[in-house]
């Protein structure tokens, strides 16, 4: 937690030991009446919370609010739904790199337990994602969609959004020549573990998506996903 987030703006908190928040603050910050640190509202401004009282198993702080950081770039990572424990490093690493929205499907190769996971069914998806978002030291969290295809997952994207699915079978083109038009929506695609198949990549194609290689190398899903957002923002001028 390098920016702890609140739901709602407020000038006061109350934190007491069964919240994660105070226990990060008091037992990893080892912070004390007076310590200051960074606070933030989802979606909403940043802010520098002053401890003002520490009793025990409760804390009271003041914040000073300051301004809302700027959005990520309009980025959409669209990801065949995989493993749920790949889908838990998809979720917290997607936000430290600044995306717009994140989105699961599934696809012809998705295991059908994978959406009746914990994962999903508890809200485990929104923890994971806010560590994500604490830990790039923002405040944005991204909109998340877990769809039932690939194409109710193709058809809620942007009309005239740059479209560019990763396959190391019949990528035609290095991800890493991409360049974006400044402002323009853009949509990376990346199957689930055993990748697209036929009827995938059909849809693909028709839905106007570019297949696009990073290289020769099969990697992980989140492995890939990392790596294609890291040449993508890149690209963008973000890094």
């Amino acid at each position: 937690m390098n920016r702890i987030l609140f739901e709602q703006r407020s000038d006061t908190y109350s934190l007491d030991q069964a919240d994660p928040r105070f226990e990060h603050v008091r037992g990893v910050l080892r912070m004390q009446e007076g310590d200051i640190f960074d606070v933030g509202v989802i979606n909403g401004p940043t802010g520098k919370a002053s401890i003002r009282s520490l009793d025990g198993d409760r804390m009271e702080v003041r914040v000073e609010w300051g301004s809302r950081p700027p959005l990520p770039p309009p980025v959409i990572l669209l990801v065949g739904l995989c493993r749920p424990a790949t889908a838990r490093k998809i979720l917290s690493t997607a936000p430290t790199l600044g995306i717009r929205q994140l989105a699961f499907a599934k696809t012809a190769r998705t295991d059908p337990a994978y959406p009746k996971s914990s994962l999903w069914t508890t809200g485990e998806w929104r923890t994971r994602l806010l560590e994500g978002v604490e830990q790039a030291f923002d405040t944005y969290l991204p909109d998340v969609a877990l769809s039932d295809s690939l194409g109710e997952a193709v058809a809620a994207l942007p009309e005239k959004s740059l479209r560019l699915a990763l396959d190391v079978y019949e990528g035609t083109s290095p991800l890493g020549q991409v360049q974006p038009e400044p402002g323009r929506p853009v949509c990376l695609a990346i199957g689930p573990e055993r990748g697209w198949d036929a009827r995938d990549r059909k849809l693909l194609h028709d839905s106007g998506f570019e297949l696009v290689s990073l290289n020769e190398r099969v990697l992980r899903v989140e492995t890939a996903a990392t790596v294609g957002l890291t040449l993508l923002l890149h690209n963008m001028g973000v890094f």
